[in-house]
């Protein structure tokens, strides 16, 4: 019965170290203090488009709207400009009516993509939308009260499909308006994310689990033969 310890032996090298989940770089929204440029979050604008492909600078970090769920989680309100909170200069909006798209990447690059996962939250004045890589995946829980509000509440979101090796497109699309008009006010958007991913396996492992195989057939081969 020698063969035992050394079938024991081969299964251990067989076995490679279990990958261990790491953070996803990825970022709140409003890494900063209010009035200053957001440096993770792209804004473009567009009347009728959804997905414009225009990108304007930086969101601007703002002090959020008193009817806005107030920020948590180390994340605080972005928006197209540091007065989006409130909207109006005289009679004049700051923040027309029409959809905000703001966008942030992270990178996969070294990880495998297939076991990413993304959790978080977000609100958004009037409703958004949350895009992953270009593809529609939550929609915001739309919450009672003024039409069309989603900035009262969170909504919260779980991806684990849709993502891609090397760099990511995270988007959230903002529609500001009431109901189905396109009128101004005030607008922002708030996200509170964070992700895991497993490293790729090295080389070295999926080596020592190729020996381990190999060799373990030949101790078995070599039992039945004795």
């Amino acid at each position: 019965m020698r063969f035992v310890p050394a079938l024991a032996l081969f299964a251990a090298l067989a076995v490679p170290a279990v990958a261990m989940a790491d953070p996803i770089v990825v970022y709140n929204t409003g890494q900063g203090v209010a009035g200053a440029a957001d440096p993770n979050y792209t804004i473009s604008y567009s009347l009728t488009d959804p997905l414009p492909t225009a990108i304007t600078p930086s969101a601007a970090t703002i002090v959020p709207n008193v009817y806005w769920i107030a920020p948590t989680g180390g994340a605080q309100y972005i928006s197209n400009n540091a007065l989006g909170g409130d909207a109006v200069v005289g009679p004049v909006s700051t923040s027309p009516g029409g959809f905000y798209t703001y966008t942030t990447t992270f990178n996969l690059s070294g990880f495998d993509f297939t076991t990413a996962e993304l959790v978080g939250q977000f609100a958004a004045d009037d409703v958004g939308t949350l895009y992953l890589n270009g593809v529609s995946r939550v929609n915001m829980v739309i919450g009672a009260g003024l039409p069309g509000a989603g900035f009262g509440h969170y909504t919260s979101f779980d991806l684990t499909g849709g993502f891609v090796d090397g760099t990511n497109t995270l988007q959230f699309v903002v529609k500001n308006g009431d109901g189905n008009t396109n009128t101004g006010g005030p607008t922002g958007l708030f996200v509170d994310v964070s992700g895991t991913v497993a490293p790729t396996p090295e080389p070295s492992s999926l080596l020592l689990l190729g020996t381990g195989i190999v060799g373990l057939g030949g101790a078995v081969r070599r039992r039945f033969k004795s």
